[in-house]
This record gives structure tokens, C-alpha cells and sequence, in this order.
């Protein structure tokens, strides 16, 4: 005669259900953690059903339960393990993992920046954080910054949300100051992450520009400004000029200089400077590694 073992049928019935619920989960968008949330309490009444359906079909008069123990052991670790998930969630545990297992790189755009200058407003001083930056002339009546960055982040993870995370305008009598703040360090369950930067800056071509590019690159793109520019301590400038420019170019303490036009490099290597048209503005470039001159 077959003994009915308490705790056979539950473990059939448990390990049936995960299964069917694991394969719907590999065509929908629930997450295992999500399955085991919902479905380890199912385990405790399957048991418990089981073992009132023995009781009630049993005929003898005062019936004895008869365990599998090792069914009851497995369904115990599954139980358990949806108990641990259960504390994971309600202690946040849970969704800092999954968000940390999620991390990736994402590029994502910066919040722009836009500052409406004054007519009290002759210069413009950009000091830039330790990221590569593009300084360019406008026609607008205003200074504007946008671009992009990368970094870590989890699904639900956003390094950056307002301008003034990583940027900061204030005004000193006819100077306006735009200072790029370096972005914060992300602290992982696996280390640091660096995000990176890569911006854009307009400023009215009628303004003074200085821009100090504290041992990063900077790529300068002056257009038709009628104004003076000055960049200091960049690693590496990059110039682009137009023939029709008026302008006076100077390397002071520049190591090097690059570009297509060889007679030009030559002046900025013996002399220091070379003119463009009849040189009514300048541009100085100040404590560089490199200056590459492109000509349109």
C-alpha cells in the first residue's frame, strides 16, 4: 500500500509553479525579485492544504502525519528564500542591488545653461573644471552652455537634474563669471565612477572672453568677434579662424604649433603672433602645450 508523504505533493506543486512563472518571465518585462515577492507565500499554503487534505481523507480515526523530509527541506529553502527577498524589499536592500546590477554607461545631455548679459556686461571669464571645453562667439545678447556627459547609472540613477549642479553665473561689476563645477564621483557597490563632461559655451561676440582652461583642452571658435579673447593654462588650444578674421593671434609659452599653413606656424614659433586682415582684435593663448591653427 502507498504511503501519502506530507510534503511530496507540495514540493511537485512548487517546484511546477516556479517553473511555469519563471518561463512567463522570460517573455514579459517581471523580474525574478518581483516573482519572488509574490509567489513564496503560495508555498506555505500549498503545505499547509496538503497536509488538511491528508487529515481530511484519512479514515483512521486518530491519523498519523507521515513527512518526506527532504520534500519539506527543499521547500523550506525556497520558502526561506522568499522570506529573504521579502526583508531585502521592505528594508530597500532589494532595490539598491537591482538598481547597482543595472548600472551602465549612459551619455546624457547637460541641463543648458542661458544668462542674458547686461549691457553693463564689457567681459566674460569662463573657468572651466576638468573637462575639455568649446568656447564659441554668438550674434545672441547672451551666454549660453550646453553638451553632454557620461557616466554610471543605475535604471532609476540621475547625476544630474538642475544647471546649477554644474555650473555657476555671478557678476562682478562689468565682469561676468561662468565657472563649470566638477561633477560628482559616483560610489558604487564596485568602486568610483569619473563622469566626464564635454561642453559648449556661447558668448556674445561683442564681450571680452577669457577662459581658463586649468591644464584641460579648449577649442576656441571666435567666428566674426569684435572683441578681444584670452585662454590660459590649457593643455592643449585649438583655434579655428576664418581668412576674412581681423585678428592678432599670440602664443605665449607655447611649446608647440600645429597646422595646415607652414609660413604661419613658423611666425607663431620665431615671432610669437601672427596677424590676420588688419589685426583689430586679439587673441592670446597663454601657458599651452599645443596650439593646432585650422583655417576656413
Amino acid at each position: 500500500m502507498r504511503v501519502w508523504r506530507v510534503g511530496t505533493i507540495s514540493m511537485g506543486a512548487s517546484l511546477l509553479l516556479l517553473g511555469v512563472i519563471l518561463l512567463i518571465a522570460q517573455f514579459s518585462e517581471v523580474s525574478v525579485a518581483q516573482i519572488m515577492l509574490a509567489w513564496w507565500p503560495v508555498i506555505l499554503i500549498i503545505l499547509g492544504l496538503e497536509m488538511l487534505v491528508y487529515l481530511f481523507l484519512s479514515k483512521q480515526e486518530k491519523p498519523l502525519l507521515h513527512y518526506d523530509f527532504l520534500s519539506i527541506f527543499f521547500v523550506a529553502i525556497i520558502g526561506t528564500a522568499g522570506i529573504a527577498f521579502a526583508l531585502a524589499s521592505s528594508t530597500g536592500l532589494l532595490d539598491f542591488v537591482e538598481n547597482e546590477l543595472a548600472r551602465e554607461e549612459r551619455t546624457l545631455d547637460l541641463p543648458p545653461v542661458s544668462h542674458a548679459l547686461s549691457s553693463g556686461i564689457n567681459r566674460v571669464v569662463v573657468q572651466g573644471g576638468p573637462y575639455p571645453l568649446t568656447v564659441e562667439a554668438t550674434a545672441d545678447a547672451e551666454l549660453s552652455l550646453f553638451g553632454t556627459y557620461r557616466a554610471s547609472l543605475g535604471k532609476e540613477d540621475t547625476l544630474l537634474s538642475r544647471p546649477e549642479e554644474y555650473a555657476s553665473i555671478y557678476q562682478r561689476g562689468d565682469t561676468l563669471y561662468l565657472i563649470v563645477k566638477q561633477l560628482p564621483q559616483e560610489i558604487t557597490a564596485f568602486g568610483r565612477s569619473t563622469p566626464q563632461l564635454e561642453a559648449t559655451i556661447f558668448v556674445p561676440g561683442d564681450v571680452e572672453v577669457e577662459v581658463v582652461g586649468k591644464g584641460y583642452p579648449v577649442n576656441l571658435k571666435p567666428r566674426n568677434a569684435e572683441s578681444s579673447w584670452t585662454v590660459e593654462n590649457a593643455s592643449a588650444v585649438s583655434l579655428y579662424l576664418q581668412r576674412e578674421n581681423n585678428v592678432e593671434v599670440s602664443a605665449i609659452r607655447v611649446e608647440e604649433t600645429v597646422g595646415e599653413d607652414e609660413s604661419i606656424n613658423r611666425l607663431l614659433t620665431e615671432e610669437g603672433s601672427f596677424m590676420l586682415g588688419d589685426g583689430t582684435h586679439q587673441i592670446t593663448i597663454i601657458e599651452a602645450f599645443q596650439l593646432t591653427l585650422t583655417m576656413g
